[in-house]
């Protein structure tokens, strides 16, 4: 029962993201395509071409031209903290707790940006024989949390954690968020 309410919330999302930035369509119509089929459980990892994760962006508040960002352990790469939605889990949920999961932070998401997300970012993930999945794509609704602490505290899944200056991001759809984020009025960032 709470899956459908979930999807319907997305859909929701999807049309309220796309009334604010209404040039991303046809960015994101494979997602738009997949929901409207309806055909498959775009929550479960299984579902292909792709399935829904959730990242949480963290503005460092005593400086915003940092974000903290993490060291993926198989794509080697330094990404916000994410990743996939679990059963019953609604995506903001699913970034607080992948927040606290990959860097040991307590976070939250205001109520109001709970309902839209700063961003959805749709990016080809890899094939990986050892987990049995071929490409896919992450339909990744980002959220802004906010934490208690800067202090980059263990986190159980070991992963390298480090406050990463903007300027140092190498990652076009972060580009595009960070771009995001310097239109908002409430955050200042690079300037």
């Amino acid at each position: 029962m709470r899956i459908s309410v979930i999807a319907n919330e997305i859909n929701k999302q999807v049309e309220n993201y796309l009334s604010l930035y209404p040039e991303e369509q046809e960015r994101l119509a494979p997602l738009i395509h997949q929901l409207n089929e309806n055909k498959t459980d775009i929550f479960s990892r299984k579902s292909l071409p792709g399935h829904i994760t959730a990242s949480a962006i963290i503005i460092k508040e005593s400086n915003p031209d940092y974000m903290l960002m993490m060291l993926h352990q198989n794509l080697k790469k330094w990404l916000q903290p994410g990743g996939h939605v679990d059963p019953d889990e609604r995506p903001v949920e699913s970034a607080v707790r992948e927040l606290k999961e990959e860097t040991g932070m307590d976070g939250e998401v205001d109520a109001a940006v709970s309902l839209i997300p700063l961003d959805i970012d749709i990016h080809t993930i890899p094939a990986n024989p050892k987990k049995g999945e071929g490409t896919h794509q992450h339909y990744d609704f980002r959220y802004i949390v906010k934490v208690n602490t800067e202090v980059i505290l263990g986190n159980i899944e070991n992963n390298k954690v480090a406050w990463v200056h903007i300027k140092d991001i190498d990652n076009n759809g972060l580009k595009i968020l960070i771009e995001k984020l310097r239109q908002r009025k409430e955050v200042k960032i690079g300037e």
